[in-house]
């Protein structure tokens, strides 16, 4: 590593600058010093702490038991058909789809209605390290969400099967890249549409979509879980699932990363497997690098363009300009 940074001069200090840079980025979306501050140095209001942490593991706790128990009656059904690979398929799709539509929403917000832009813009700072540091905020919150709806799917399937540490090691690695295509894919449509569509100057209509999408979403959710059978134990729970395996396999046709990483963790003893996570990797290296093209060459003009003011341009008239005053009047106003 040490000679390969000698042969690439200023590497060392590229890599310090996005990092310090990144450092900052995660004190100020998370408010890490104020907290620190706060609750550590002036020890006030614990009480908050102490609250947000018993609703975490009460609501988060029985979500991710249901999930898991409904992940459990997944897979058995999925044995059933002969297909132990439909329930982490059906994961992995679902993931990858979430990250796509809510990281639209999350890098404009993220990387056009943050506070510190303004700030950050007239630095000596590439274009593309600004976004990329935003980037990865973004990358971090994704894998915390990630983390309650794959590992579960992960540690379930790889009991079943008995499989060994090979398998785990794919899946971590697998994990990891989950959100990379589909955020990057997310980050580029959003740095494209707003280098052409100025939604800055637009931000309550760009908050009411966000509302109405939100809302949306959540009756899916809704719809989804009512039409989810609520009694009749794991036979009512296989029934549905075998009547919806071609809507789940015709989704995940039609978006293949999400194929490459199934194989890869169901298949990772084979060729196969090996040459499906190599290509999820490359992809997603790929659509990466498409990304850090596409902000150093249009972020900033996105930005700046947001902050313009168009001029409202009338003919004025010199006679109509100039209105005679009675003596009266014009000497208290000259004084």
């Amino acid at each position: 590593m040490g000679i390969f940074r000698e042969n690439i001069p200023g590497v060392d200090r590229k890599m310090k600058e996005f990092i310090s840079l990144l450092k900052t980025q995660m004190k100020v979306y998370y408010g890490i010093s104020a907290m620190r501050y706060k609750y550590f140095v002036k020890k006030k209001d614990l009480w908050e702490i102490v609250l947000a942490l018993f609703g975490m593991a009460v609501g988060g706790g029985t979500l991710l038991f249901m999930y898991i128990m409904y992940l459990n009656s997944m897979y058995v059904a999925s044995m059933l058909i002969n297909q132990p690979q439909l329930m982490p398929v059906t994961v992995l799709l679902l993931a990858q789809l979430l990250t796509l539509v809510f990281g639209f929403f999350w890098t404009i917000s993220v990387f056009y209605f943050s506070d510190d832009t303004n700030i950050l813009i007239p630095l000596p700072i590439q274009p593309y390290k600004i976004l990329l540091s935003k980037y990865c905020i973004i990358l971090l919150n994704e894998y915390v969400i990630l983390a309650f709806l794959m590992l579960p799917a992960i540690f379930i399937y790889g009991i079943g099967t008995q499989a060994g540490i090979l398998y785990y090691l794919v899946s971590f690695i697998v994990f990891i890249f989950t959100p990379v295509i589909p955020l990057s894919l997310a980050a580029i449509v959003s740095v494209l549409m707003m280098r052409f569509v100025n939604l800055r100057k637009k931000k309550d209509l760009y908050t009411v979509i966000v509302s109405v999408f939100a809302l949306i979403f959540s009756f899916g959710i809704q719809f989804v879980i009512n039409r989810m059978p609520q009694n009749g134990g794991q036979q009512a729970i296989d029934s549905f699932i075998l009547q919806n395996v071609n809507i789940a396999k015709m989704i995940s046709r039609s978006f293949p990363p999400a194929l490459w990483e199934a194989v890869s963790m169901t298949d990772y003893n084979t060729m196969s497997g090996f040459l499906n996570l190599l290509m999820f990797i490359a992809v997603s290296a790929l659509f990466t690098g498409i990304l850090v093209v596409s902000a150093q060459k249009m972020y900033f003009k996105a930005v700046i363009s947001g902050q313009e003011v168009e001029a409202k341009r009338k003919k004025i008239f010199l006679e109509k300009s100039i209105v005679k005053s009675s003596v009266l009047k014009a000497l208290p106003l000259r004084e």
